[in-house]
């Protein structure tokens, strides 16, 4: 044998353990190993002896030689530094290939587990001559060693088999192939990412979206508002979408047009079975603010007439948009400015309620001329993307106090028929007013003008006419009145009304001077017996007497008078 120890059999020895022999004639030896190694191969000759018969003494011999190989199919050892990888960790893969002869082919492939794609990750073929430095040849284990480390943070797409195959030329020039795989997983805890904007414009959609991921694949998502839940997939393959390998997004329509109250915090949550097939949640949160740019609403929103005397009218002032407005400015028909501060900075009468939608208000007399004119409010605000730019917006609106001329007609306390003794003093009072200014003002005296005032001009010219806002006043006095002063009083006025239309007003007052009857003492005559003679007497008073009647001493009438009669 190569190993140089040689087996003897002979006839009268018999078997070794090694050897065993057979036959007369013609004698069969077997030699027989058992466990064969690369050191049994070599150069193996056999020698045998025998005698003839006519020559006993002499021995002869022939030998012959064959040369033996013990071959061995090639053999492939594939390991892992871990089966099981976290996201993100290294991990290295071992192949050692080996066989009767140093093997002539390595290749290491990975299929990945999410597309059952291949790919080459290492390639040896001595035939081709295609030898990478990092596959390491040893002659003397007649070994292919690679080491593949590529993978310094392990993701989802180096989940999937890795194969090691190897080739050698064996027996008889005979290809030999073998080949190993092993399973790697990379593993992850779950992890949540909610997608929502932090802002939404008031009446604009949305839509909150939750990614999961994790190996193992995500088994529950669910979205929840300040801790109420709005939906909960259990079934995601039905609800969401795969969107890569063990990552899930779901999506969920919030609203279509947003009002304030879809505003608050949003939380995705979710869960799967990790490593150990431990069941692991996570969280992620995002707070929603409705937003809108300032919009400013009046009420009444266009031009409105309030009638004299009817019910007052609440001017409602409302301001929307941005986080929430902070100040709200009133600009009022007298040109002052009410203002309302969110931080209550700021004192006015200006009344308002309210955190998105700030409702002001403000209380309007129909019986105050001063309310006609122009309301303007403007807010104030700023958005949640920008909180250095304020942003502004007003509406105004028009209010007409409406009134048709109005004549007040006075004497002092009186407004109506009365009467007036001589020598008393008098001040008439004629003043007329309306929603408009009056352009006319004419105060008679039993049809007679006693003054005229006509779109500025006084007639006569040294009277004198009060204006004061909606009103037109003219006072005539008379000191120590006599019979001349009273009369029939009328004032009236004109003014343009709505639309343009000339309106008029009148008022009437009867003025009565008065003064009890009078008899003055005659003077005493003197009349001789028997001649005739005449009596005079004068008779007045506030009214013109109505009757008279004269006695003679005797205290008999003889003399009768009325007013009605004209009779003696």
């Amino acid at each position: 044998p190569k190993t140089g120890s040689d087996l003897t059999w002979t006839r009268d020895s018999g078997d070794t353990d090694s050897l065993t022999c057979s036959g007369e004639n013609v004698l069969t030896c077997t030699y027989t190993t058992d466990n064969n190694s690369y050191d049994d191969s070599g150069q193996f000759t056999c020698t045998g002896y025998n005698l003839i018969p006519d020559d006993p003494g002499t021995e002869l011999s022939a030998n012959v030689t064959i040369d033996v190989n013990v071959v061995k199919g090639v053999e492939v050892e594939l390991t892992a530094s871990a089966e099981e990888v976290q996201f993100g960790s290294e991990f290295t893969i071992t192949c050692i290939a080996s066989g009767g002869q140093i093997p002539t082919y390595l290749e290491l492939i990975h299929t990945a587990l999410d597309d059952s794609t291949s790919t080459q990750l290492v390639l040896y073929d001595k035939t081709q001559n295609v030898t990478p430095s990092d596959v390491v040849v040893d002659e003397n284990a007649q070994t292919l060693t690679v080491i593949y480390d590529d993978v310094t943070s392990a993701g989802y797409s180096d989940n999937g088999v890795f194969t090691c195959t190897s080739k050698n030329v064996a027996s008889q020039g005979k290809e030999v192939t073998n080949k190993q795989s092993i399973d790697i997983a990379v593993v992850k805890p779950i992890e949540s990412t909610i997608s929502a904007p932090s802002s939404v414009k008031k009446g604009n959609p949305l839509d909150i979206s939750c990614t999961a991921e994790g190996y193992r694949p995500p088994t529950m998502i669910k979205i929840s508002k300040d801790g109420q839940n709005l939906v909960v997939w259990d079934d995601l393959g039905s609800n969401c979408t795969e969107v890569e390998f063990y990552k899930f997004n779901c999506t969920f329509d919030v609203s279509t047009s947003t009002s304030y109250t879809d505003e608050g915090n949003y939380t995705c949550t979710s869960k799967n079975n990790a490593t150990g097939n431990i069941e692991t949640f996570d969280y992620s949160s995002q707070e929603v603010q409705i937003a809108q740019e300032v919009l400013v609403t009046l009420d009444p929103s266009s031009y409105t007439e309030l009638d004299w005397g009817s019910n007052d009218l609440d001017l409602k002032c409302t301001v929307e948009g941005g986080l929430a407005p902070h100040r709200v400015e009133l600009d009022t028909s007298s040109g002052t400015t009410l203002t309302w501060t969110s931080d209550n900075s700021t004192v006015s009468t200006l009344t308002c309620v309210g955190e998105h939608e700030v409702s002001c208000s403000l209380p309007l007399s129909s019986t105050a001329y001063d309310n006609t004119g122009t309301y303007r409010c403007t807010g104030y605000n700023f958005l949640p993307s920008d909180n250095t730019t304020e942003l502004s917006s007003s509406t105004s609106v028009d209010i007409l106090i409406t009134r048709d001329v109005f004549v007040t007609l006075t004497n002092g306390n009186h407004s109506s028929d009365h009467e007036v003794a001589v020598g008393d003093n008098i001040t008439i009072s004629c003043a007329a007013e309306g929603s408009k200014a009056p352009f006319y003002l004419q105060l008679d005296l039993d049809g007679s003008p006693v003054m005229t005032y006509d779109n500025g001009t006084v007639t006569p010219a040294d009277k004198s006419v009060t204006k004061a806002g909606y009103s037109l006043g003219y006072y005539y006095e008379v000191p120590e009145v006599d019979y001349a002063s009273g009369g029939s009083y009328e004032c009236s006025a004109k003014n343009l009304a709505l639309g343009s239309i000339e309106k008029n007003g009148t008022k009437d007052m009867l003025l009565t001077i008065v003064k009890d009857v009078e008899i003055p003492q005659p003077t005493s005559i003197e009349v001789d017996f028997g001649s005739s003679f005449t009596a005079n007497f004068s008779l007045n008073g506030g009214r013109p007497p109505f009757s008279v009647t004269v006695t003679n001493p005797d205290g008999n009438v003889i003399l009768s008078w009325t007013r009605s009669s004209n009779s003696k």
